[in-house]
């Protein structure tokens, strides 16, 4: 009967916000943010795994110390220090990265595909439009859980972003939370290709 399918449908409907409101990983909104920088609201294509072997070992070896500083695009400059037991969570949050996997649909808009799979979702984005503006570029993204500190007021994230064979750029950086609101704070390493 109409009322039944009505039922059934609420139900459908309740059960898909229940599961879309458990995607809940602190300090995404950073990430979030930093993809509408670049490409506004564009469809965003993400891969499934956190981390591989190779970002992660490069990830590792940028952290050799305890201290960090550096000097961000507004010359304002960022300092942190962080206790052995921080540096040591850090780390391990980092190895756990390895094996985690996105859920599909992370954001609104976006579309999930498997590592292995980069090049040949580029290629494709690719020929869909000829972009007119940067932010109308098709970029694949990759980025880490985000890894979250001293009481959720401060985040450590990594993403790259590809637009094309020598096109993109990757980050590394410590954002800290003020007044509710994420900012970079100290960059490890950045750069484009």
């Amino acid at each position: 009967s109409f009322m039944r399918l009505l039922i059934l449908k609420l139900l459908f409907l309740l059960t898909s916000m229940e599961i879309r409101s458990q995607i809940k990983v602190e300090g995404l909104e950073i990430i979030e943010q930093t993809i509408k920088e670049y490409q506004g609201f564009n469809k965003v294509f993400y891969a499934d795994s956190s981390l591989d072997q190779l970002r992660y070992s490069d990830l590792l070896k940028s952290l050799s110390k305890r201290k960090y500083s550096s000097t961000l695009e507004n010359y304002q400059k960022g300092t942190i220090i962080l206790s052995k037991s921080e540096l040591h969570y850090i780390k391990k949050q980092l190895k756990t990265s390895l094996l985690y996997k996105w859920p599909d649909s992370l954001f609104e808009n976006s579309f999930r595909f498997p590592l292995d799979s980069l090049w040949a979702t580029l290629q494709r984005n690719q020929k869909l439009k000829r972009p007119a503006t940067p932010k109308e570029i098709h970029r694949v993204w990759q980025f880490m859980k985000p890894i979250i500190l001293r009481n959720n007021e401060v985040a450590l994230i990594f993403h790259i972003n590809i637009c094309g064979g020598e096109c993109g750029n990757y980050e590394f950086s410590f954002y800290k939370k003020t007044y509710g609101i994420w900012k970079k704070w100290v960059q490890i390493k950045a750069g484009e290709f």
